[in-house]
């Protein structure tokens, strides 16, 4: 099979955003990296099978058309590489694809846990700023006075004065 050029031009154009997107990208190839990386084919055979996808994508040949292309190639276990590569990019285009969710918007219930949750940090301040000033130990030697004495001090008085 030859796979001609302006064919595969002619329904890149007719084909929808999402399906040229999967062809722009890296996705055929990567999923040929992944599932391919383990067995062994050529880098030739690894080109073909690329293209063989992209013309399946776009809906030139059918699944079983690129099935016999790949036996013919020489790829063993045409028909179970060909379906996980299916799998594959089918997964891709679902994650890939350009359906945009709106963002929610706001209803009463949400508004009202808005102010239920400001109420509490309001609360929550006041109930800090309530609880009184605790003194600190840099405070206290800066505001008392404290204990001190030598060494001397302190060994004359644990003995006894001899007389």
């Amino acid at each position: 099979m030859t796979f001609d050029w302006n064919t595969f031009q002619t329904n890149y154009q007719a084909a929808s955003d999402e399906t040229k997107n999967l062809i722009d990208t890296d996705v055929i190839a990567n999923c040929i990296q992944y599932q391919l990386g383990y067995k062994t084919i050529d880098e030739s055979q690894q080109r073909a099978v690329k293209t063989l996808c992209a013309f399946s994508v776009l809906g030139v040949i059918s699944s079983e058309e690129a099935v016999t292309e790949m036996q013919t190639l020489g790829i063993p276990n045409a028909k179970e590489i060909f379906t996980t590569l299916q799998t594959c990019i089918n997964s891709a285009k679902l994650i890939h694809s350009d359906t945009v969710v709106p963002p929610p918007t706001k209803t009463e219930s949400d508004t009202t846990v808005e102010k239920d949750l400001a109420s509490e940090i309001e609360e929550a301040e006041a109930a800090f700023k309530a609880i009184p000033k605790m003194k600190t130990m840099a405070q206290d030697a800066e505001q008392a006075s404290t204990y001190s004495s030598s060494q001397e001090a302190l060994l004359g008085e644990s003995r006894p004065k001899q007389p």
